[in-house]
């Protein structure tokens, strides 16, 4: 039998509790993004830079808008998931979804790797 997607979300949620916790999700965005999209046939890992979005209440050191942030979701069927996006904004949605499309108004530059992106 082959997991439907609500499924697998919740599943990599119970088995990850860590993400929903904004202190303790940051810096796993490359790592929690593969790690689903390996998990879901079809999906894939997207690299972002530069937040076009003020993230005012972010966990990190990194300032409210940062055109040299680095993140990564993974998109799967036209939906971008976002595992560590609390880390940016604590009172986030778990996991923050949107549709995929809207990843070019959110951030700067989006990539197939981080070398795509010059990193």
């Amino acid at each position: 039998m082959i997991a439907t997607l609500p499924r697998i979300v919740s599943v990599f949620d119970r088995r990850f509790p860590e993400l929903r916790s904004p202190e303790a999700c940051a810096g796993l965005c490359c790592w929690a993004a593969g790690l689903f999209a390996a998990a879901v046939p079809g999906a894939r890992v997207v690299y972002l830079l530069g937040s076009r979005l003020t993230f005012r209440d972010r966990v990190d050191e990194y300032p409210a808008r940062d055109p040299h942030f680095f993140h990564a979701v993974a998109v799967v069927r036209g939906q971008a998931f976002d595992w560590t996006r609390r880390q940016l904004d604590p009172r986030a949605r778990h996991p923050f979804v949107q549709p995929a499309a809207e990843l070019r108004r959110d951030w700067i530059r989006l990539g197939r790797s981080p070398e795509e992106l010059g990193l």
